[in-house]
């Protein structure tokens, strides 16, 4: 990321905030077929679902334009 200092290079868990970070490790649980409650979507916050249906769309897009290119 450049700065008015010059580039300044972080990590991802550096560029978004804690609560996102932990919807970000839920969803790779997720991919895996492990949910928190471990009883299914009923159980589960629609925070949670809400998160990982949008990580679901952004890797989608990213797969599609890379497909593209």
């Amino acid at each position: 990321m450049e700065t008015e200092k010059g580039w300044e290079y972080k990590i991802p868990s550096e560029l978004i905030s804690p609560l996102s970070w932990k919807y970000v490790k839920a969803f790779s649980f997720y991919e895996r077929g492990y949910l928190p409650n471990g009883n299914g979507w009923a159980r589960e916050g629609n925070k949670l679902i809400e998160a990982i249906s949008l990580i679901q769309k952004e890797l989608s897009k990213i797969k599609k334009e890379e497909k593209d290119d």
